[in-house]
């Protein structure tokens, strides 16, 4: 998969995009009382990216 999309995105910008995505579920999960959630993938992160967020969890935040 990251093969393909390494032809139409930079896959070093997403890997960020995702790291901070998983980071702010754990501390939601903190914040919440629960444990955090070590074994969360990518596929669960972008998802709740994706709810929380919507489409814009993946375009430009400054400029346009």
């Amino acid at each position: 998969m990251r093969g393909i999309l390494g032809k139409v995105t930079d896959l070093k910008s997403l890997d960020g995009l995702l790291d901070l995505g998983w980071h702010t579920d754990q501390l939601d999960r903190v914040g919440a009382g629960l444990d955090p959630d070590l074994s969360r993938g990518r596929l669960a992160t972008t998802f709740a990216m994706l709810r929380r967020n919507g489409r814009m969890s993946f375009g430009p935040k400054r400029g346009l």
